[in-house]
């Protein structure tokens, strides 16, 4: 579960490793979320942030399928 970072929000408390395997996370994809005047490439250390600076997924863990490349660097 993604509660091993204790300052991850609420709404990902439930995320398992086999919901970001499977892309049922809910995860918002960073990539529809980084600053689009930004000139580097994001580390996985910054997709954890992207994810701490939302407070929402697209969906509770585990009721849909989207694919996501956040699951990757969280």
């Amino acid at each position: 579960m993604i509660d091993t970072f204790p300052d991850f929000p609420e709404y990902g408390k439930n995320i398992t490793i086999k919901h970001l395997l499977q892309h049922t996370s809910g995860l918002q994809d960073y990539e529809g979320l980084e600053d689009k005047d930004r000139v580097a490439q994001l580390k996985d250390k910054d997709v954890l942030q992207t994810m701490k600076d939302v407070d929402h997924g697209y969906f509770i863990p585990g009721d849909e399928h989207r694919y996501s490349n956040s699951g990757y660097g969280v």
